[in-house]
Order: C-alpha cells, then sequence, then structure tokens
C-alpha cells in the first residue's frame, strides 16, 4: 500500500514539474519576442520548417531543432544538422 502511495506520488510530481518546464519555455519564447535584443539565433526568412521547428530555434536550442526536425523529415543527422544550421544565423 505505502509503495503504491509513493508511486503516485512520485507520477504526480513528475507530471507538475513538466509542466512546469513547458509553462517556462513559454514564458522565455514571450520574452524573446517582446525583447528581440535577447534572441540568439535568426531564421531565414525564407526558410520552410514547422513551428515547433521554429520554437526551437528562437529557444536556442539547436539540437532540439535537429532532433524535431529529423523526426518530421526522416533525414538522417548529418543533413538535418545541416539544414537546420543553413537556415539560422548566429546573432553577433
Amino acid at each position: 500500500m505505502v509503495i503504491i502511495l509513493l508511486v503516485l506520488i512520485a507520477f504526480m510530481l513528475v507530471a507538475i514539474l513538466s509542466q512546469s518546464k513547458k509553462k517556462t519555455r513559454t514564458l522565455e519564447r514571450i520574452d524573446r519576442r517582446m525583447n528581440p535584443a535577447r534572441q540568439v539565433s535568426t531564421i531565414a526568412p525564407d526558410a520552410h520548417i514547422s513551428q515547433r521547428v521554429r520554437d526551437y530555434i528562437e529557444d536556442g536550442d539547436l539540437v532540439g531543432a535537429i532532433k524535431q526536425y529529423r523526426e518530421e523529415s526522416g533525414v538522417g543527422l548529418k543533413e538535418a544538422k545541416d539544414h537546420i544550421l543553413s537556415i539560422t544565423k548566429r546573432a553577433p
């Protein structure tokens, strides 16, 4: 009985932390859009990528963008990396 209770509490904590992380990312994204000087990278205007990949790039998470692009397109790691790097420009 105690073990079941501990497992349920652990699952609840994981769910709460997961939601907290999502809210933090959303707030950071809003902050960047409100303050463009904090933006880490820019996306080429003619880039054909999904909104999820775009969000990763705007968050400065190029690894996440590469993973998401690979999942969506089915290309290999090198091709995904080259594509993401080709459409992003690092801000000075």
